[in-house]
């Protein structure tokens, strides 16, 4: 409780101080504007401590409230588990939107929505995406890979628009 005991020394002094600075001002129109400020300083003094909690690091405190042992194994273990499943949430939070900015790529590409928009993942991020458009033809189909290819910065290879009505009419960009 030692904190406890300097931050009322602290409230103390700067009580005392805007008392002092207030009754040595000068009768005038600026009295009310000093004293609001100096009402603010107090306030500051009295919520330090908050300030204080609300930037508490609480890794600094993990040696001390870890337990020893089989406990501490166990301990280590779930933060583990909790940090793997974090990172998959975001891993998938971070694919479900990446899905839904090519899929908005393919429409601008297009003119107009995709059948279907498929995205195929590799270690280093987005290896291929292959986009169906029905209604586009040979060329259209064409221009809107390279489109797409640019936009998301992937190689024309990678990018593969099936055009026509028919699956077996092959696509742009193989």
């Amino acid at each position: 409780m030692p904190w406890l005991a300097r931050w009322v020394q602290d409230l103390i002094v700067v009580v005392f101080f805007a008392s002092a600075a207030y009754l040595l001002l000068p009768e005038n129109e600026l009295r009310p504007y000093a004293r609001l400020v100096m009402g603010l300083v107090v306030i500051a003094a009295l919520l330090a401590p908050a300030v204080e909690l609300l930037q508490w690091e609480p890794t600094l405190w993990a040696p001390r409230l870890a337990p020893a042992g089989e406990e501490a194994a166990a301990l280590i273990a779930d933060g583990r588990r909790m940090a793997a499943e974090a990172q998959r949430r975001v891993l998938d939070e971070g694919r479900a939107r990446a899905e839904a900015h090519v899929a908005g790529v393919a429409e601008l590409a297009l003119g107009g929505p995709p059948a279907a928009v498929e995205v195929m993942w590799g270690p280093e991020g987005i290896e291929r995406v292959r986009v169906d458009a029905p209604h586009a033809g040979r060329d259209e189909a064409e221009r809107a890979a390279r489109v797409i290819a640019g936009l998301l910065g992937l190689r024309p290879e990678q990018v593969a628009v099936a055009w026509g009505a028919t699956e077996g009419q092959g696509g742009a960009g193989r």
